[in-house]
């Protein structure tokens, strides 16, 4: 508005000339659009998970499948899926092969994983049939397991297994 005016007002003095000028640039969305002022970039906040840096590695995880890869055996082509595990802490990777998309062979997979990297307290991931299944599973292993041997040893840990919603496929920070 500055400019404008202060090149208007070398050849001509108009009576009330900056609210003129101030209304037409208002008006132009050109004008609206250079001007405007930066917007802000919201940062969501970051669940607990990935702040613990007291926790050992692993202790927290996200857990997603990728993009089947074909494997050759024997004359045939079969496919092979990625189980992904990521640290929600220092963002370190471990992949696991899954030979299918089922709730037993991801558990498998799973068990696999806790076998390697020791005990996970949480684990975060997407509304795949697969989760959900293998956390149905895990709760009642883990009650059979509670009941038979846990009553005069040592409290066990529980797995907390955290859902992204229905669309939400950017949650957890990760």
């Amino acid at each position: 508005m500055g400019q404008t005016w202060t090149s208007i007002r070398e050849k001509f003095w108009i009576i009330k000339g900056g609210a003129a000028v101030r209304n037409i640039i208002a008006k132009r969305v050109f004008c609206r659009k250079r001007n405007a002022a930066r917007g802000e970039q919201f940062i969501a906040k970051l669940p607990s998970a990935r702040l613990q840096v007291d926790k050992p590695p692993f202790a927290s995880v996200g857990i997603d499948y990728f993009v089947p890869y074909f494997v050759k055996q024997g004359r045939s082509m079969a496919k092979r899926f990625g189980c992904i595990f990521t640290c929600m802490t220092i963002r370190a990777v471990h992949i696991e092969i899954a030979h299918s998309l089922s709730t037993e062979l991801f558990f498998k997979a799973f068990r696999r994983f806790v076998g390697r990297r020791g005990n996970v307290e949480q684990v975060y991931s997407d509304n795949g049939t697969n989760f959900v299944g293998a956390e149905r599973i895990l709760e009642e292993e883990l009650q059979r397991f509670n009941q038979h041997y846990i009553q005069d040893q040592l409290r066990q840990r529980n797995i907390v297994w955290h859902f992204n919603p229905q669309t939400a496929s950017h949650m957890h920070g990760a």
